[in-house]
Parts: C-alpha cells; structure tokens; sequence
C-alpha cells in the first residue's frame, strides 16, 4: 500500500472484504452479522461498521475515545498512526453516529486509562456516548454504553470463574448533564443493570426469542376403551436454540389408569422437532365376593324375615348331628351330612342379616367411564411447559 492509505482505512477495508466472504455462505443470515473487537479491533469495528450499513451491530470495545483527550491526556500513540490529524474532519463519534438506526453498544471500564489519563478514565467515553444519543435520538433505545467494573479487558458480563466479580451488563445512571454546567455527570460511576450477560443484549437487539420450546399432540382427543390403552404423539419444536434435555410426565390421569413415554427424556438440538410417543393404559372393573374390610357373606338374596326359622332348623340340625343320626321314612342320614347341613344353615343364617352386614360383593372398580383432560409435562430446571388431551374412556 502507498503512503495514500490511512492504516484504520486498510483494516476497515480487508474487514469489509471478510464481510463479503461471509455473506457467500449460505448458513449466514446477513441480517444478523455483528462486529466487535478490543482495542485496536474495538477501533476497526468503529470505522467498519460506520461505513459498512450491512452490519446488523457493533460492540466496540476498550475504544471509545474522544480524540482531543487522547491528544492532551492521553497514555497510547497510537491513533497518531495515522499521517494526517484526522481530528480536522471526523471523531469517534462521528463513526459511531453513521451507525444510526443500527444497534451500537459501546464497552468500556471504569479503571480502563489506555486512552485516557483523566480521573476517572471514563470521563470522555460518556462524553463520547453523550454525543451520541444526540445522533440516535429517536432511536435512543438502540445506543448504549456498557461500563464495567475492570481495565481494558472485553467482557460478556457472565461469571468469572476465577474471582467473584460484577455480572450483569451495567449503563450509566447518567449520560448527561442534570441542569446547565453540570459536570458531575460525566465522574459519577453509578450504574445499573439493564441485561444479564452481552448475549441477552445482543439477542434484545436482534429480537431474537430466548431459548425456548413450544408443544403440540396428535391426535388431540384420543378415545379407549376400560382395559385397553390409547397413544398419542407429543412433538417439541425448540425455538432460540433450545437444545436442553426436557423430562416427560402426564397429570390428571383418570382412576385406575397409567401413562408411559417413550422415550421418557427428549434432546432437542435446537433446530428440528423431536418427538416422544404416549401411551395411556385403563384397567376394567374386577369382582370379588369377599370385601376384605367386614366378615365374608353369601351374595344370594333371602327372604328378609327368615333368620327366626333358620335358627330353629339349625338348632334341629345340631342336636341331630350330636346324637349321630336322624331317621326320616327309615332314611338314615350320617353325622358327616348332618354337620355339611349345619354348616350351609349358618351361612344362609349370616346372609340374612346374621353377620350384621349385607350382602353386596365387591372389587378393584376400574377406570371408570367418562371424559378427562390428561395433561403432560414437558420440564427442563425451572422451564416448563403442559398440554393436555381429551381423553373418553368407554
């Protein structure tokens, strides 16, 4: 290159050139491409994304300099790079300003001095973000300036796995004076935080859902029959790039009934519907002539009043089986059928009304007829979300 090229030109210029590149793929979406960098790189990601309008975003960072203080309180050379003094024409506020109505989000920290010696350093980055909330003005929304706890350092406002540190993407509580010759604004390191990591703000901008999944069934109002069982097909359809595992299971199944799911546990991969099968099984009605909670009875109905009467014959019985016969027209009858006798008196005598209870069998009742709304959930930690079906059971 000739003496003619400013270097911030040059690399602006073989960033542009990466751009093009970029966008001749066909898995890039060229409308959501953003620049950042830091330092130097914070300075090409200025100049490129002013003059670049393909750009979606830029978050330059650890440069947001005002050029003048660099010049009279600055500790770094290098904008003097540059072979002309480039303050004669255009500022760093300038560049950002052509970003408008882009999204811009300015990084810089309260302990960061490589551009300027002033006290505090910040000073001119919030004269810098000042001028341009002019430029955005009604798109005041899409500017900001992220002032971190730290030096020159890029941060994504995440945890710090080595130090307990500020999270969090944190902004000025002033970006300009309070009343005329007010400069106490432009000190004050008071903030506050408006997004918990640089990706929320990044996915703020770009409107981009956070991860996240939605539900549908098929068919929706499946019907079974007591003692059979029914499926249904549950499809997740994750959106935001959802790709966490997701545990399945169903609520307000009908009595008597279960539910399986296979498989029991979904891995969304944050793109493609993924499906899981449901399968709800009925139990039918099941009889018994013993209730486990009161004494056994007959369930033959009697005549009401014939306990009296069953009582004289089985007196009768018991002393004709106590003197080891009983002749009737020269019949003579053993003492073992005399005691089976005894034995069937008393439970017709119990039958009706002796054992103090009624005659009624019962038995496990079944899933019992009739119309449900079965839910499933699908939950992944503190994210969950239900569907449910109409389930008739017959």
């Amino acid at each position: 290159m000739d003496s003619d090229w400013e270097e911030p030109g040059e690399r602006s210029w073989d960033t542009m050139r990466a751009l093009d590149y970029l966008l001749s793929w066909a898995d890039v979406d060229p409308g959501r491409i953003i620049l950042s960098g830091l330092s130097l790189s914070g300075e090409v990601t200025a100049d490129t994304a002013g003059l670049d309008p393909r750009l979606f975003m830029s978050i330059p960072a650890g440069y947001s300099p005002d050029q003048s203080v660099m010049l009279y309180n600055g500790s770094h050379p290098c904008w003097q790079w540059q072979h002309a003094d480039i303050r004669e024409y255009v500022d760093i506020s300038d560049y950002f300003a052509l970003n408008v109505p882009r999204p811009l989000l300015i990084e810089t920290g309260k302990q960061d001095y490589t551009f300027s010696w002033r006290n505090p350093p910040f000073s001119s980055d919030k004269q810098v973000a000042r001028r341009n909330l002019a430029s955005y003005s009604a798109e005041a929304t899409q500017f900001n300036l992220y002032l971190h706890y730290d030096q020159h350092h890029y941060h994504v406002g995440d945890i710090n796995p080595t130090s307990a540190t500020e999270q969090g993407v944190s902004v000025p509580d002033e970006l300009e004076p309070l009343q005329p010759w007010d400069q106490t604004w432009q000190v004050s390191g008071s903030t506050h935080r408006i997004q918990p990591t640089l990706f929320a703000a990044i996915a703020s901008a770009a409107m981009i859902p956070p991860p996240d999944f939605s539900l549908a069934v098929s068919p929706a109002a499946p019907t079974v029959t007591a003692a059979q069982s029914t499926s249904f097909l549950l499809t997740v359809t994750p959106a935001g790039g959802f790709n966490d595992s997701l545990s399945l299971s169903c609520t307000n199944l009908p009595p008597q009934a279960a539910c399986v799911a296979v498989p029991a546990n979904l891995q969304p991969d944050g793109v493609n519907p993924t499906t899981a099968q449901i399968t709800i099984s009925t139990t039918a009605p099941a009889l018994s002539f013993f209730d486990p909670e009161r004494p056994p009875t007959l369930i033959i109905p009697l005549f009401p009043n014939a306990q009296p009467i069953l009582s004289i014959l089985l007196a009768g019985l018991w002393l004709a089986a106590g003197a080891g016969f009983c002749r009737r027209r020269y019949v003579r009858v053993r003492p073992g059928l005399m005691l089976v006798g005894v034995c069937l008196l008393g439970m017709l005598w119990a039958s009706c009304g002796g054992g103090g209870t009624t005659g009624k069998g019962s038995g496990k009742p079944g899933t019992p007829p009739g119309t449900y709304q079965v839910g499933v959930d699908v939950s992944s930690g503190t994210l969950h979300h239900d569907i449910s079906v109409t389930l008739t059971v017959n």
